[in-house]
């Protein structure tokens, strides 16, 4: 087994090796995590960004739209 980052020296040599493998694991998956979480706030970030873009666009056709109904008989 890779010796761990996550282990300190003291646990890695207490610990059985199915011990060991399960705090591996476990690192591994919370690495995986925050990973995700990390791309998931880019892409809300991404996405709010792309919704003011949108809510700009709507509200400049809005008042086209109100400009050219007042113009009209």
């Amino acid at each position: 087994m890779p010796k761990s980052n996550f282990l300190c020296t003291s646990c890695l040599h207490l610990m059985c090796d199915d011990c060991k493998s399960i705090a591996e694991e476990y690192h591994e998956l919370l690495v995986l995590r925050n990973r995700a979480l990390v791309q998931a706030e880019r892409k809300i970030e991404e996405l709010t960004s792309h919704l003011a873009q949108v809510q700009r666009i709507a509200a400049e056709w809005k008042h086209t739209a109100e400009l050219f109904t007042r113009t009209r008989p």
